[in-house]
């Protein structure tokens, strides 16, 4: 798969993945997300903080050393931009990658208690999907989550 077709499925998976802090425990994804979410709110103030430090702040380094707070200045900046893609790629691999062992079985688990079919290959966003649809069902939810 290309990187643009990963990352189009981890922004997929980022919309589909439930918002349950039980699976934040479990599964990856929800740390994923929520750090997806909060980068916005984040990284731009600490971007302007840099920024103020490495203006004002050189002056007690010496003459050969006064870029150094720039570099962190570009490093900063550079965050701000590749860490929610790089998330958002990640996410696109966890989406793509099959289920295999113990979250196949509950795939098919989940599967037979909402009483759909469950699919022959599954992979991670087919999980999202059932576990979405479960979730929707409170008592249901609580009895899948406690198989886990």
């Amino acid at each position: 798969m290309s990187i643009v077709e990963l990352f189009r499925a981890g922004i997929s998976m980022s919309r589909i993945w439930p918002r349950e802090n039980i699976l934040k425990n479990t599964f990856k994804e929800g740390f994923i997300i929520d750090t997806i979410e909060k980068a916005p709110k984040v990284l731009p103030p600490l971007l302007c903080l840099s920024l103020v430090w490495a203006y004002y702040g050189t002056g007690y380094l010496p003459e050969q050393m006064q870029f150094l707070p720039w570099v962190t200045v570009v490093i900063i900046a550079m965050h701000c931009v590749f860490l929610p893609v790089s998330l958002y790629i990640l996410l696109g691999i966890k989406a793509t990658s099959k289920l295999t062992g113990k979250l196949l079985s509950w795939y098919k688990t989940i599967c037979m208690e909402l009483h759909t079919e469950a699919e022959l290959q599954p992979t991670g966003i087919s999980l999202a999907k059932v576990l979405r649809k479960a979730s929707a069902d409170r008592t249901l939810f609580k009895k899948i989550t406690d198989i886990m």
